[in-house]
């Protein structure tokens, strides 16, 4: 049996809101697998410090990433994404924020897909379609 890993992180979004939303899709998700509700940020909680911690497993204190730009200090610590590449396994990360690149080595992602936002089409949509199709074929 082969063992799948899917972390899908909604930016800014608390479970509470989460709750009160239409999401049948996620809904599935949570309730066939493994979740918080009791999850918390970080601080300072934006973007890139509070991936950053949850992908590298230390405070924005230790990894140095303060601001939505990285910092070089966070690379002495890998990320949930090298130490799984290291143990062999295949990885993919698809996103919709440049910086989110940084969330791991170049080398440990076996596939990376970045969709730059744009006011004038459904990003969301077109990462999460580019995701299924991966998740899919593979």
């Amino acid at each position: 049996m082969s063992h799948k890993v899917i972390l899908i992180v909604i930016d800014a979004c608390r479970p509470d809101g989460l709750a009160q939303a239409q999401t049948p899709h996620l809904d599935g998700l949570w309730q066939s697998g493994s979740y918080s509700w009791m999850a918390r940020s970080v601080a300072p909680s934006y973007t890139l410090p509070t991936h950053m911690s949850m992908f590298r497993g230390v405070p924005p204190e230790s990894h140095g990433v303060l601001g939505n730009t990285m910092a070089a200090s966070a690379l002495r610590y890998p990320s949930i994404m090298d130490v799984a590449h290291q143990a062999g396994l295949r990885t993919a990360m698809f996103y919709s924020w440049g910086e989110l690149r940084d969330l791991a080595a170049p080398d440990s992602v076996s596939l990376g897909y970045c969709r730059a936002f744009s006011f004038d089409e459904d990003t969301d949509a077109i990462v999460c379609r580019t995701a299924a199709e991966y998740l899919i074929a593979e």
